[in-house]
C-alpha cells in the first residue's frame, strides 16, 4: 500500500512539474517573433508594447538615461537596425532559440566610452564641463554614438538570443527578461544592466 501511494505522489509530482513548462503553438510563437522584429527595424515602441508581457524602462537601474526609451536612443536605434535579419535554431515548449545578425550597440558604446576617456585625459575644459553636471556626459555619449552610426561606423553581431514567449488571453507575447532587453538595444543592456537592488543591497 506505501509503494501504492509513493507511485501515485511521484506522478502527481510529475503531471505538475511538466505543467509548469506549458507548450505553445510553434507557429503562433514564429508569428508574434517575426512581428515583433519588424517593429524592432524601426524600433516602433508601441508595436513592440502589444507583443511583450512589458515594454522596459530604466526604473530598476542605476543610470540617469533611459537606453529602451530615450529619444536620442530612438533615434540611433532606427538608424542601426533597418537590416535586422534572423534564423530560428530551435524551438522547444514555449522557447525560440533565435539567431540574429544585427548592429553590435554594446561595442559602439565602448568604442565611445574609450573616445570620451581620450578627449577628457587631453582637455581640462571638457573634463570641467562635464564634472559640472553628470547629464552632460550623457549627452556627449549619445551624440557621439548617433555620429557614429550616421557615419556607418560599427561593427555586425550574429549572436543567438533565448527568446521566451508566453500566452495572454488570445495571443502569445514575449517575455520581456533579460534576453529580451540584450536584443531590443544590441546587447547595449550588457554594459547598462546595473539595478537598484546592486547597489543598496
Amino acid at each position: 500500500m506505501k509503494r501504492f501511494f509513493l507511485l501515485l505522489i511521484a506522478a502527481v509530482m510529475l503531471i505538475s512539474s511538466a505543467g509548469c513548462s506549458v507548450s505553445i503553438d510553434e507557429s503562433k510563437m514564429n508569428d508574434t517573433l517575426t512581428l515583433f522584429t519588424n517593429a524592432l527595424k524601426v524600433y516602433d515602441r508601441d508595436a513592440m508594447t502589444l507583443l511583450v508581457t512589458e515594454f522596459p524602462d530604466k526604473t530598476e537601474y542605476v543610470y540617469l538615461d533611459d537606453i529602451f526609451n530615450d529619444e536620442p536612443y530612438i533615434n540611433l536605434y532606427r538608424i542601426l537596425f533597418s537590416d535586422i535579419t534572423y534564423e530560428i535554431k530551435s524551438c522547444e515548449k514555449n522557447r525560440i532559440i533565435a539567431e540574429f545578425t544585427m548592429p553590435n550597440v554594446q561595442q559602439l558604446y565602448s568604442t565611445v566610452l574609450a573616445e570620451v576617456f581620450q578627449m577628457v585625459m587631453s582637455n581640462e575644459e571638457l573634463q570641467a564641463k562635464l564634472d559640472e553636471d553628470d547629464q552632460n556626459g550623457v549627452i556627449l555619449t549619445q551624440e557621439m554614438m548617433l555620429s557614429l552610426a550616421i557615419n556607418g561606423e560599427y561593427e555586425t553581431m550574429i549572436q543567438e538570443f533565448t527568446l521566451t514567449f508566453k500566452e495572454k488571453e488570445d495571443r502569445v507575447i514575449l517575455v520581456c527578461d533579460d534576453q529580451l532587453r540584450a536584443l531590443i538595444t544590441g546587447n547595449f543592456f550588457l554594459s547598462r544592466n546595473i539595478s537598484q537592488s546592486d547597489v543598496n543591497g
